[in-house]
């Protein structure tokens, strides 16, 4: 099982990399969504590898769905801890991301080093 510091690395640094939500045309979040040649992951699909990504996968919550706790790899993980990264995603404009994501970091005690390698946004 990955650690809260692993799983906040790799969510962090993909979002403030892909700068952009994933949505759909209605503006609903997506693990996944293909928008101009470009796929885009929300903050726990980025956990999802493709070989277990799923279209029935969209539409649940993952701290309600044992299924996309699977697929990403993070079953038995903090499911507020894991809310609290998907709200991130889906609740903020991507230019607040970063000042959310250290404030996350801050509250969880994380550390922001590999996200501050991430130039920008």
């Amino acid at each position: 099982m990955m650690s809260k510091q692993e799983i906040f690395d790799r969510v962090s640094v993909h979002l403030l990399t892909q700068g952009e939500k994933a949505v759909d045309v209605d503006a609903g979040c997506q693990y996944r969504v293909v928008r101009n040649s470009k796929v885009l992951k929300c903050a726990i699909g980025a956990l999802i590898p493709d070989e277990k990504y799923s279209p029935s996968l969209e539409g649940n919550v993952v701290s309600q769905c044992i299924r996309v706790q699977e697929a990403a790899g993070v079953e038995g993980q903090d499911l507020i801890f894991l809310d609290g990264l998907q709200r991130i995603h889906d609740q903020e404009y991507p230019a607040e991301w970063r000042r959310q994501l250290v404030q996350f970091a801050h509250i969880w005690g994380l550390s922001t080093e590999k996200m501050n390698q991430v130039a920008g946004s």
